[in-house]
């Protein structure tokens, strides 16, 4: 009887001690919570985010996923092992559950708000250093007259002081045409290059 009681007593020691770990690793998931909060609300008083921001939290929220599964884990153990104050540890659970949902969430709301400005925010970043091997890509526009959605291929450039479009283009949105009474546009190019456009 004594050698199953000292028994117990050093598996209860143990069990407590796992216990212990198990809280401060629980502390430890709530402070990142925390930090990670704040990051977002950071993030959150921009008015667009640069491409490199965006990978930032993107990769900042798949970790904080990540670490959400992981608090499942441990909160499970740490019920176990604390089954004598299993409604004070749900309890617990509800809340830190609460705080990753709330903040994946504003996350993602960050992420679907701004993303459509970072590639106007990458031509601002590198304007002096333009790769034109790179500028030409595919954009969604609204067409004026059916309101339906087009895709078409643009030459983005936050330099450009005019925009321009193809007559196909045109023809295919029924965009109308102003005379400017053969007026000369100067079209400056790589290099300061000046080329003279009719219009």
């Amino acid at each position: 009887m004594a050698n199953e009681r000292v028994l117990e007593t050093e598996s209860s020691l143990k069990d407590t001690q796992i216990l212990q770990g198990l809280i401060v690793k629980r502390s430890s998931i709530k402070g990142r919570i925390t930090k990670f909060k704040n990051y977002l609300i950071n993030i959150k008083t921009k008015d667009s985010l640069l491409p490199i921001d965006l990978t930032e939290l993107n990769l900042k929220l798949g970790k904080f996923m990540t670490l959400s599964n992981e608090f499942d884990d441990l909160q499970s153990q740490i019920e176990i092992l604390n089954s004598n104050m299993l409604s004070e540890e749900i309890d617990e659970r509800d809340n830190i559950e609460q705080s990753f949902i709330t903040n994946i969430a504003l996350a993602q709301n960050i992420i679907q708000k701004l993303q459509p400005n970072t590639r106007f925010d990458e031509c601002n970043q590198n304007l002096n250093s333009i790769n034109l091997s790179a500028a030409p890509t595919l954009i969604e526009i609204s067409n004026p007259t059916t309101n339906n959605k087009e895709t078409v291929r643009a030459l983005l450039d936050c330099g450009s002081q005019s925009s321009f479009v193809s007559k196909s283009l045109q023809t295919k949105l029924s965009l109308p045409s102003t005379s400017l009474h053969n007026n000369i546009v100067n079209i400056i190019g790589i290099g300061n290059n000046i080329s003279n456009m009719l219009v």
